[in-house]
């Protein structure tokens, strides 16, 4: 009989922690990655708009501080930011990303993929360019993308754009916007 009591001791202690160790891992996955974005004037880059380049290009210059907080208690992955182009609701361009400067890389050291440490709030400082050889249309607002963890694919309204491809450049907004995800 103290065989059988013993055996069925063991048996209990070792399913409570494997269920504690799962719940501990589930809990550990609540929380989410929040993206806070403003255009900046950067050590690096003065001014952000429509520029006249060479011949009858023109380019958008697009610098960014983008703030990446993750709440929960696991690493996230945030894949391949970028910002699109769209007109009347469709997609009609892709902006580059710069991977260095004069100062330093963009990015996280060249790349546009991040990897967000549990319970973290990082900046990273971004460069996005678009040029009219690119794009043959006009566009009337910017929006936000990246793949998650799961390879999801999350999209946010950035700002509204008037007065596409006129050389001028643009106002700084150096207030943080917090990106809400676009349905």
């Amino acid at each position: 009989m103290k065989y059988d009591e013993l055996i069925v001791g063991a048996i209990i202690g070792f399913v409570s922690s494997i269920l504690t160790t799962l719940t501990i891992g589930f809990l550990n996955t609540f929380g989410k990655v929040e993206l806070y974005v403003k255009i900046s004037s950067t050590s690096s880059f003065r001014k952000w708009g429509f520029v006249n380049q060479i011949g009858n290009e023109i380019s958008l210059f697009l610098p960014l501080v983008i703030q990446i907080q993750n709440t929960s208690k696991t690493t996230k992955i945030v894949r391949d930011l970028n910002v699109y182009a769209y007109n009347n609701g469709r997609c009609v361009g892709r902006f580059t990303q710069a991977p260095v400067s004069k100062n330093g890389k963009y990015g996280n050291n060249g790349s546009y993929t991040f990897l967000c440490n549990p319970t973290s709030i990082e900046n990273y400082e971004c460069l996005f360019t678009i040029s009219n050889n690119e794009v043959r249309t006009s566009f009337d607002e910017l929006r936000i993308q990246y793949f998650d963890t799961r390879n999801k694919k999350k999209k946010f309204k950035f700002r509204d754009i008037d007065n596409c491809w006129i050389d001028a450049p643009r106002d700084f907004d150096e207030s943080w916007s917090n990106l809400k995800s676009y349905k």
